[in-house]
């Protein structure tokens, strides 16, 4: 990989991550009036509905896997089929760096829970988006390779 790659990538990631931690410090009233009409039980579902909808800022996780798995594309030691599985273990360990426990209900007892199955969603989603992203570069530069045969 190429220096201006890796500066690119570092600087995408930690402007995501920055943004996300300014972003989760305000709080929004249209938010926090539809967590509160969700019941109060211990339930992960909905321990994972309330903390995106009370931070919803913490979804920049995805920006940050996608250039994570654009990186990841490019190293040697990593076979390309196991980038899917880079970032869903990536997203479940630093979904935490984007939000915090306040996010999650206080009726749910495991917060790390909420942020474990949230992180392995968003890497799953990261992935996906770069998997079509990679698909359409490649059928874009394929049609322009081939010669007008009319």
């Amino acid at each position: 990989m190429n220096n201006v790659k890796l500066t690119f990538g570092f600087v995408g990631m930690l402007s995501t991550l920055l943004a996300a931690r300014v972003m989760g410090q305000t709080t929004n009233a249209t938010t926090t009036s539809i967590v509160q009409g969700l019941p109060d039980s211990p339930n992960i579902l909905y321990g994972m509905f309330a903390q995106v909808l009370n931070n919803p800022s913490s979804l920049l996780v995805i920006a940050f896997l996608c250039i994570l798995a654009w990186l990841a594309d490019d190293m040697p030691f990593l076979p390309s089929k196991y980038v899917a599985h880079f970032c869903v273990v990536i997203g479940a360990s630093i979904y935490w760096m984007f939000t915090s426990e306040a996010t999650v209900p206080k009726s749910f007892p495991h917060p790390e829970a909420v942020f474990i199955v949230n992180g392995c969603i968003c890497g799953f989603m990261a992935f996906a988006i770069h998997r079509q992203a990679i698909a359409r570069i490649i059928t874009l530069i394929h049609g322009q390779s081939e010669p007008n045969k009319s």
